[in-house]
This record gives structure tokens, sequence and C-alpha cells, in this order.
């Protein structure tokens, strides 16, 4: 056995390991004192809008880990904002028991309590940082494409921008999910890898070499982790993106699956819980594994397609990261969308038009909003196209294969 293989199977089975770990101590978490208080803290993660909801991660002295704190949405949070808001905690290991572990999931992001305010809460100071300055640009940015794009056009392409989906209306939201394509809308490996194949792609038809190509699209993904946050999702989604990026740069399949393994096992070092109540986490390192494993198989399979438009690379990508996360949908989820792989086929190719069209916009916009104006004319009917498609194939009677 070589030293390569020895290494991989020490991986797996520490894994394993921490899974054995997890089934025994996932439900072990730090106390924190219910009741009713005026809760002073700082908001810590991107706040997370829904309708007339607010949720903010918020540290405060004296409670382990955050407090996710549900307000009224006035006046709007950012993050760094200090916070003063007369509301009841509530632990999280007093919530009620679902077939969705709500508690788990809070728990994995270092959340033991909830807090239900009472009226609105009050800024009462500010704490600057980098965190601060992105969340901002983020909030001027998409008011941006707000003020060029009707809705659900611009909550669309902003999720597709950088991963912000909470004003996407319910309707729309539950086609996605029917169809397999809510990813899109989401800051994932497999996203983040697409988008990097194509801006390389790009670069190399400007003749620069590949080696200085692949360095660009690295700290370009690098910046994007930054400007979307850089919480932990975002993150990850980062470091798959770019580990598939290094595969296909390095082209030796069996490295890369060390490289998901060693990384794996660093952010699982880093949290624990991610491997059995993170599904993001699981969707992404399958996907990343079967982008790096099937993608090459699907590419040969579809050899009479043209390598033009990058339209054999998409779809052997797509069909395998479909196929790869099929399992865990159905283990997470408890259905699979039989529809998925054919829905993803006519959705992701015109991903990278409405982000290239959508970022030219903005740019154009910032120096003039009439020519901004015409300059979203065309996103908007590209994002109009990806949405006909989402509608048409979401109320399929055979999309639901439920267990």
């Amino acid at each position: 056995m070589s030293k390569s293989s020895v290494f991989q199977l020490f991986l797996v089975l520490w894994l394993c390991g921490v899974f054995v770990q997890q089934l025994i101590f996932r439900d072990m978490w730090p106390d924190v004192l219910a009741g009713e208080r005026q809760l002073v803290g700082v908001v810590r993660e991107q706040v997370d809008q829904q309708g007339l909801v607010q949720r903010a991660r918020v540290q405060s002295d004296g409670i382990p880990g955050f407090v996710q704190v549900e307000v009224g949405s006035y006046p709007t949070l950012l993050v760094g904002d200090v916070v003063t808001v007369l509301c009841t905690i509530q632990p999280i290991r007093t919530l009620a028991v679902t077939e969705f572990r709500y508690d788990r999931y809070l728990a994995k992001e270092h959340v033991y309590a909830v807090c239900k305010g009472y009226g609105s809460p009050q800024i009462v100071g500010v704490e600057h940082g980098w965190r601060r300055t992105m969340d901002r640009w983020r909030q001027g940015f998409a008011g941006l494409i707000q003020r060029h794009l009707q809705e659900p056009h611009a909550s669309l392409l902003i999720g597709l921008l950088y991963g912000a989906r909470s004003t996407l209306p319910a309707d729309l939201v539950d086609a996605f999910r029917r169809t397999g394509t809510m990813h899109i809308v989401a800051v994932s490996g497999f996203n983040v890898t697409v988008v990097s194949n194509a801006i390389l792609l790009l670069l190399t038809l400007t003749f620069l070499k590949r080696q200085r190509a692949y360095a660009v699209v690295v700290i370009g993904v690098f910046l994007f982790v930054l400007f979307a946050g850089a919480d932990a999702a975002v993150v990850r989604a980062g470091i798959m993106g770019a580990l598939v990026l290094t595969a296909k740069h390095l082209g030796r399949p069996r490295v890369t699956v060390t490289l998901f393994l060693i990384a794996a096992s660093v952010m699982l070092l880093i949290n624990p819980r991610m491997l059995l109540d993170d599904v993001g986490f699981q969707l992404s390192f399958v996907a990343a594994i079967g982008l790096v494993t099937l993608g090459p198989v699907f590419q040969r399979w579809f050899f009479f397609l043209p390598k033009k438009l990058n339209l054999r690379s998409i779809l052997s990508e797509t069909l395998a990261a479909t196929f790869a996360t099929m399992p865990i949908s159905l283990w997470q989820f408890k259905t699979v969308s039989l529809i998925s792989p054919i829905a993803n086929l006519f959705v992701i190719p015109w991903i990278i038009l409405a982000m290239s069209l959508g970022m030219m916009g903005v740019l154009v916009s910032l120096i003039s909003s009439a020519i901004g104006t015409v300059a979203f004319l065309p996103v908007a009917v590209i994002l109009e196209i990806m949405l006909t498609f989402v509608r048409v194939f979401a109320p399929l009677p055979i999309i639901d294969f439920a267990l």
C-alpha cells in the first residue's frame, strides 16, 4: 500500500471517529439562563431578514456562544452594531424537537439560545471592522440592483452574485427546491467551481498563460469570500471551489481526493458538529468529490459535444454534482428530485451570462443611472429565461420521490 493510500485511510478512520464522537456528544451544550431580560450585545454575523423579521447572531457578555435575536425589520441591523433589546431568552435545549433538529442546526453555529424581542431594538453603539465594511458594501450593492431590476429578478441576481436569498418570494424558493436548483442562489462549492471555471476559460482565451490565469482565479475566490462575509458556509464554499479548481490544474484526482480529506479534517477539527448537523458541509464535500471523480467520466461520455462555450464541461459537472449529492438529499430531506439533473442542465448554462452582464450593469450604473437601466435590460431577459425553466419543471408530477 502506498504512502498516499495509508494517509487517506488514516483520514477516513479519523472522520469515522469524529462521526462516533458526534453520536455520543452532539446534544451536550452549555447552559443558558432562561427568562426575560434586557439583552445588550454586538451583532457578529450577517443579519438574515425574512419579510418583517430580522434574525441576528448577537454576542453578549455572560452568555456562551451567540444568541439568535429575532426582532422587527426596523432599524436595519448591520454587523458591528451594538444593540439592546427587551426579549425572552430560550435555551436551544428547550426548543420543541421536530424531524428537523433546529436545536442542533443552531448549536453547530455556536448559537445556544434564541431571543424573541419585544418592539424594536435600539442601536447604542458601533464596532467598526472589515466585516462591517463588507456588510455596508453588500447593502449598497443590493440597493443598486433593486433600483434597476424588478422582483423577483433583483433578488435572483443578488442570490447568484453572492448568495443572499432572503428577499426571494416563498413560492419561488419552493420551486427552486422542487427542481433541485436552490444551490444557484446559495454560496456553494459547486457554484464557485462553475464560475471559476468560466473565468479561467475567459482568461486563457485572452492569451494569459494558464498558470497565471489559475493564480488570478484563486485570488478572485479569496476576494469573493471576503465580500460575501466570510462566514462558515462562504469559507467552506471557497475552499471546496478552490480545491476543485486545483484538481483540474494538477490533473491528479487521487492527490486531490487527499486534499479534500485534509480540508474536511481541518474544518471538522474547528467545528466537529458540521459532520452530522451541517447539511451544507455534507453537500459541498460530496459534490466536490463528485466533480473530481465523476466529472471526467461524464466528460468522456459526452465526447461528441463541442468544447465551445464550455458546454461539455458544464454538462459533465452538473451531472457529476447532481448524482453525487442525491444520496445526501435522500438521507437528509427524505426526498429526491428526479427532474433535478434535467432542470439544472437548462438553468446552469445561463448563470455565467447573467452574472457577467449583471456585474457589468452594476459598474455602468455607478457611472450613470440612466445608462445602467439600459444595461440591465438584457440581464432581466436572461433572468426571466431562468425563472421560466424553473417554473416549468417545478409542477411536474414525477419531480419528488418521497420515502
